[in-house]
């Protein structure tokens, strides 16, 4: 008898190889007197094998069992169900589906494909190779972190950058191969083939933490399908890596880069340090240093916003945060226009002047964010995490935030907030979850819109919509923020954090109560100076990324003394 078999399988693992050992040893070992019999075995046989088959075709034939024709043959299809055997939701195609919290359209599928870059600018091969899949109809659902990692193979070779990312597609395993590979040439990068069509996943996955690490981001519970472990629990199982793989961010525009090919992006190394963001307020009428930094190009004077920045680079700080718009309970609604008009300015005084720090620009506004990041800016820090303009407001959004962002491939901001700053401030589950389950659908659609999880920090956006209780909930549990969970959580899941609790009000409010004054208004702006420091050294313990700050030569201090203590790896 010869069995022929086609299987139906999903495209997140089959061993081949496997598969025919276990039939073949079956059927040399049976002892079936019809090929209806043995087709029938067969077929329950593949479904039974752990090799998440769905449906199986099976065509027995018995050469020379009847005079004048070939073969006698039988062909038969079964399913899972005519077995009794549970249904493909247990497959690995709906546990990826799972848990990655996406369903695919339909004719299409979920795949996972390792990235890697370790020649020319690291980070821009990699955000080229992503735009390239999606102008080929590939959609990106999720990404990873990106890491940066020592060659594992070939110890004399560059440091790498990897990564991994989820992607929706109605390509096969083998065109997804064969178009991936077209990238890579369109990329400029020389890969050798090696073995064609690979196997998948790939055989050495399990020992290789530069893929399983990132894995670990997006989808920490799902089975392999060969290993029947965990990706968590795969990666458990590693040996510690010496140096141990640094989880990092690139600083500027991947997507709009005029670098060389042999240029390198700059980027930070998360848990190294504590960030210092300063602060830029180019409005009239902001909360705390409002018409104090305005920029006027026609002016002959020494321009304040430059001697800010100029004094805040020997201060130490490390990026520059410039707005325009005033989010003060009761400033007056300004329009995009007036907006870029305030912003642009001073960011391109900062570049004319060849200062490069980091520049990332404080609006909720798409085309006001478009402007600064064509001006020079290089990150948006947005406090509507992509809404846009509010819903009172006269001026009507042409484009979304996230659209910007993904076009850019830049960092962005997404801070938690809601309508009115100074109202709304009951949470039913308590401040800090209720944070997170807002925050974390704003995350979820800036992933579905293709904006990279390693370009995303969450900010819990001290002082919009908290009450004080509410506030000193999220700095001392600020860590618990980005825990992960399901649902809309999950989509918060490890990412940077940014406290910006300098000045806030709930600092002036707890400062007027210590002196007795619980019936009058909070302390000035200018008088929460050491309340300040008390929060952002709480803020760093609780394990902020980045401190956003008025005052940056005062809590620059203070940063320092809290990452000693903090982050210091060793005790004496």
């Amino acid at each position: 008898m010869v069995p022929r078999i086609q299987c139906f399988a999903p495209p997140t693992g089959f061993d081949f190889r496997n598969l025919v050992a276990r039939v073949s040893d079956f059927t040399v070992a049976s002892a079936y007197q019809t090929v209806e019999s043995l087709a029938a075995a067969i077929a329950q046989v593949v479904l039974q094998a752990g090799q998440h088959i769905n449906e199986i075709t099976v065509r027995v034939g018995k050469p020379s069992a009847l005079m004048m024709a070939d073969t006698a043959a039988v062909q038969i299809t079964r399913t899972l169900s005519d077995f009794g055997l549970p249904g493909p939701a247990n497959g690995p195609a709906s546990a990826l589906c799972s848990a990655l919290a996406y369903t695919p359209p339909r004719g299409q599928h979920l795949a996972i494909v390792a990235l890697g870059s370790n020649m020319g600018d690291r980070f821009v091969n990699i955000e080229k190779g992503l735009q390239a899949l999606e102008r080929e109809g590939v959609k990106v659902v999720d990404t990873s972190y990106l890491y940066e990692t020592e060659a594992m193979y070939h110890e004399e070779q560059a440091s790498f950058i990897n990564g991994v990312c989820a992607i929706s597609t109605s390509l096969s395993p083998t065109e997804l191969i064969a178009l991936l590979k077209r990238v890579e040439n369109e990329v400029g990068l020389d890969i050798s083939e090696g073995e064609f069509p690979l196997q998948i996943p790939h055989t050495r996955l399990k020992e290789r933490e530069f893929v399983l690490r990132p894995l670990a981001d997006i989808i920490p519970a799902y089975t392999h399908p060969t290993e029947q472990k965990s990706i968590q629990n795969l990666l458990n199982s590693l040996p510690k890596s010496n140096p141990p793989m640094q989880r990092v961010m690139p600083l500027i525009s991947t997507a709009h880069s005029s670098a060389s090919a042999e240029m390198q992006h700059p980027y930070w190394t998360w848990g190294s340090k504590t960030y210092l963001m300063a602060t830029l307020n180019t409005t009239p009428d902001s909360f705390s240093d409002g018409g104090k930094h305005v920029h006027a190009p026609e002016s002959l004077q020494p321009s304040p916003a430059l001697q800010y920045v100029r004094d805040s680079l020997k201060q130490g700080a490390d990026i520059l945060d410039i707005g325009g718009y005033s989010t003060r309970p009761g400033a007056a609604s300004v329009s995009p226009e007036t907006e870029i008009s305030r912003i642009v300015p001073a960011i391109q005084a900062v570049r004319e002047a060849g200062i490069t720090i980091p520049v990332s620009v404080d609006t909720f506004r798409a085309e006001v964010a478009r402007a600064a990041l064509m001006a020079g800016a290089n990150w948006i820090n947005d406090i509507r995490a992509g809404r846009g303009e509010y819903a009172s407001s006269a001026f009507r959004q042409s484009e979304s935030m996230f659209d910007v962002a993904h076009e850019f491939g830049c960092p962005i901001v997404l801070m938690h907030s809601r309508e009115l700053a100074n109202e709304d401030k009951v949470y039913p589950s308590g401040t800090l979850d209720g944070v997170r389950n807002e925050l974390g659908q704003q995350v979820a659609a800036a992933l579905r819109s293709g904006v990279r999880r390693w370009n995303i920090i969450a900010d819990p956006g001290y002082g919009f919509s908290k009450s004080i209780a509410g506030n000193l909930q999220l700095v001392r549990n600020l860590k618990h923020l980005v825990e992960g969970g399901d649902g809309p959580k999950r989509a918060l899941g490890g990412l940077p954090i940014l406290a910006g609790t300098s000045r806030k009000s709930y600092l002036g409010s707890i400062v007027a109560r210590s002196r007795g004054n619980s019936e009058t208004a909070p302390v000035g702006a200018q008088e929460r100076e050491w309340a300040t420091a008390a929060a952002v050294a709480a803020c760093v313990q609780a394990g902020a990324d980045i401190i956003r700050v008025h005052n940056l030569q005062a809590m620059a201090d203070v940063v320092a003394v809290a990452d000693a203590i903090w982050r210091s790896a060793h005790d004496d």
